[in-house]
């Protein structure tokens, strides 16, 4: 066997092994045994296996199976990058995005994320759409950033069709069109997103885009209000306390309007408004009634949909 076809073996070897330990950790990271994992992924990241370094990056920066280190991170998630690994470039500009172990660099967060967005990566994609729709380390640009979002979009990523449905909705970088939002809002929706449903919810309610359909649109309100949409919620409240399409609950009105009162992304009226209607229904409900509301909220959780 002449020199030049051991080499070529040995490449094939290595290559071969650094394969089957990425399987494997893959199996171990899977069942929750992330020491093994850590294990299996070492070797290959060590011999260059870009699939490992950034698998090993992920559990450095989380603390998985090892402490948790944003240098050690970084280092792999650059080496990975360096080797044009989609999901490395894009967790590198998460990173730079968000100053997690190093300065806040918006320019060069945009730069990993474009490279990661030009190969097709969905997240990347929409991290890019992101940064034109705010202008974070780029102009922003209404136009760029849908661009980006249908992309993501036309793959189904859900949160890039409810930003496609948005920008349609309120004539962000295209001409408004209801019809076309309330197509993105439903695929979104149908995903489990959040914001599209109550987004959905609200056009079903006013016939916009659609035909009205309140019965629908009380459906997706109660879908969005359980998961944890302020708007969702704000408008579950009124219509328990108004009796739109449910009975009058001046009860369930209460937790409801104190859930959208407190939402960490308040309803769009407001948490002045959500709190003002919550106190005017606060009037209605006996004391014991009013505590065992109040506990409720102070328990309450959202409940993602499992689909």
């Amino acid at each position: 066997m002449t020199p030049l076809v051991i080499v070529a073996f040995l490449v094939v070897g290595l290559s071969t092994a650094a394969s089957a330990g990425v399987d494997e950790g893959r199996v171990a990271y899977l069942r929750g045994d992330f020491a093994t994992a850590f294990r299996e992924f070492t070797g290959p990241a060590q011999q260059g296996n870009a699939e490992a370094q950034f698998r090993l990056g992920l559990m450095y920066q989380k603390g998985e199976g090892a402490r948790q280190s944003y240098p050690d991170a970084l280092r792999l998630f650059k080496a990975a990058a360096a080797q044009n690994y989609a999901l490395a470039q894009n967790a590198l500009g998460l990173i730079y995005a968000t100053g997690q172990g190093v300065p806040k660099a918006e320019y060069e967060a945009v730069h990993w994320f474009r490279l990661a967005a030009e190969k097709g990566n969905a997240a990347a994609q929409v991290n890019l759409a992101h940064a034109y729709n705010h202008g974070l380390g780029v102009t922003e640009d209404n136009a760029e950033a849908l661009t980006w979002y249908r992309r993501a979009a036309q793959q189904g990523h859900a949160r890039a069709e409810y930003f496609v449905g948005y920008f349609y909705a309120n004539g962000r970088g295209t001409w408004r069109n209801d019809t076309e939002a309330v197509k993105w809002f439903r695929r979104a929706a149908d995903q489990g997103e959040v914001n599209a449903q109550a987004a959905l919810a609200a056009h079903l309610e006013r016939g916009r885009g659609v035909e009205k359909n309140e019965d629908q649109a009380l459906r997706w309100f109660i879908r969005a209000a359980q998961q944890g949409s302020g708007d969702a919620q704000y408008r579950l409240g009124l219509k328990y306390e108004r009796g739109e399409g449910l009975p009058v609950d001046g009860f369930q009105a209460y937790v409801y309007l104190a859930l959208a009162a407190i939402n960490p992304r308040p309803p769009l009226q407001g948490r002045e408004a959500a709190a003002a209607a919550r106190d005017r229904v606060s009037g209605t409900l006996a004391l014991l009634e009013l505590q065992r509301a109040a506990n409720l909220v102070r328990a309450w959780k959202p409940t993602p949909e499992k689909l």
